[in-house]
């Protein structure tokens, strides 16, 4: 279990559909605008497909789906931003509708028993769920799908 986040952390905030939730900040890697993200078939519906990153094949992920809100994009593999995290099995983006900001974490304002969110905090007067990325992404390709698009593979160099 990651440490919980407290008052003072920074952590990057993300919009999926009207809500706003909160990814720790050291566990994103980067933002990255504009990727081309090619879709995979056979793959469950959160795994929008795969994008190269200099070079690293990263599993894309539409994070609606996964924070029971409403889908946020019409055609996730175009999205305007991907918030490329680190996880257990490696590097994977979240698709973003808007660019992300950095916030500090107010005041904890619950506990929370979901197994992605690890706690909800005031920022910016809202309040905002801290979600760890790697539960959040873990257990979504089982043995029948794919499960290899979690794990990063590195493109054949020209």
């Amino acid at each position: 279990m990651p440490t919980p986040p407290k008052a003072g952390d920074q952590v990057l905030v993300l919009r999926v559909a009207d809500d706003s939730f909160a990814l720790p900040l050291w566990r994103v890697r980067e933002v990255v605008a504009g990727p081309h993200i090619t879709r995979l078939p056979t793959v469950p519906s959160p795994v929008v497909g795969m994008f190269n990153l200099r070079g690293e094949l990263v599993p894309a992920f539409d994070p609606s789906p996964l924070l029971d809100t409403p889908r946020q994009l019409p055609d996730p593999t175009r999205p305007p931003f991907v918030v490329v995290v680190d996880t257990e099995e490696g590097p994977a983006g979240l698709v973003a509708e808007t660019l992300p900001s950095v916030a500090v974490l107010g005041r904890e304002l619950t506990a929370i028993d979901a197994p992605h969110a690890l706690a909800v905090h005031a920022i910016r007067q809202s309040a905002v769920a801290v979600i760890d990325p790697g539960a959040l992404l873990s257990g979504i390709a089982g043995p029948t799908t794919a499960a290899a698009t979690l794990s990063p593979h590195r493109s054949p160099g020209p």
